[in-house]
């Protein structure tokens, strides 16, 4: 879905795709808004090309924590991969 034009789509669907997880879009808060007809295990992505499970991270200043830690890569995108934080019992964010 990812076109450079998704905020002309005025109708979007993609219920009853147990198997699809990510949907690549050219904004994720955008679509995850506007576009509600999916199923729960499916997540907008400016980035589908990792395969692995992920963890949605609204925060940017969370999120930019857990780059500066290492548990996460790459420019900010909301999604943290979860197996880098799963494991995690504590976690300081101060300052």
């Amino acid at each position: 879905m990812k076109n450079g034009n998704n905020t002309a789509i005025n109708n979007f669907n993609a219920t009853n795709n147990p198997g699809l997880e990510c949907i690549q879009v050219d904004d994720a808060l955008y679509s995850t808004a506007n576009w509600t007809d999916i199923d729960t295990q499916t997540t907008f992505s400016e980035d589908c090309t990792f395969m692995e499970p992920i963890t949605y991270v609204p925060d940017d200043a969370f999120e930019q924590a857990l780059i500066d830690m290492g548990y996460d890569t790459g420019a900010l995108d909301d999604y943290v991969p979860t197996n880098n934080i799963n494991m995690l019992t504590s976690l300081d964010v101060s300052s």
